[in-house]
């Protein structure tokens, strides 16, 4: 299980690197037959907004430590999915690491960007550790079912996550056969 970790800290360690992010994992059980209801269960549940809570203080950073009651999520959002397909899923999560010219709106704003090999290593030993072996699949999501800095610049009583226009925000879903679900957030910017 620390080899699992590793690489899964390894990964996103490094996303925080590159695209000055603040990443988060976010870990759930899901239906696969019921997308959007389980996804929209998670995050209406409080899980969503604890997990960042609770990762936020174990991963060191302390930026959300004092915020317990502010509202995160939009009250009327939808979520959108978009299934990424098998051969691009490697691709895309190295895009985060290598922050190279793509599709993805994925960049480094203090050019910290990994090598290739690297990027491809990294990115391996996550989705290894992730799948555990099975079969998954990964979905992009939108982001504009939270706030966004910008939307609720100096308004109190809102906790923000995404950046907003500008920003390396994502939101990805990655779903496995036991039904294990992921959503990992990045929200880089200078």
């Amino acid at each position: 299980m620390k080899t699992v970790t590793s690489h899964i800290s390894a990964f996103l360690d490094g996303v925080d690197t590159v695209l000055n992010s603040n990443t988060f994992l976010l870990t759930f059980n899901i239906e696969k037959e019921r997308l959007e209801k389980g996804v929209r269960q998670f995050i209406d549940s409080g899980g969503f907004k604890s997990q960042i809570l609770e990762q936020d203080q174990a991963r060191g950073w302390n930026n959300y430590s004092k915020i317990k009651d502010e509202q995160l999520i939009k009250s009327n959002y939808k979520l959108q999915f978009h299934p990424l397909p098998l051969e691009k899923v490697e691709t895309y999560f190295s895009s985060m690491l290598m922050a190279e010219s793509n599709s993805y709106n994925f960049w480094s704003p203090y050019s910290k960007q990994f090598d290739k090999p690297k990027s491809i290593a990294l990115t391996r030993g996550f989705l290894s550790a992730l799948s555990q072996n099975q079969k998954i699949s990964t979905c992009l999501m939108n982001t504009d079912f939270s706030y966004s800095h910008e939307e609720v610049h100096s308004k109190r009583g809102y906790m923000t996550y995404f950046e907003g226009e500008y920003g390396s925000d994502s939101a990805t879903l990655i779903t496995r056969e036991d039904h294990q679900a992921f959503i990992i957030l990045t929200n880089g910017r200078d």
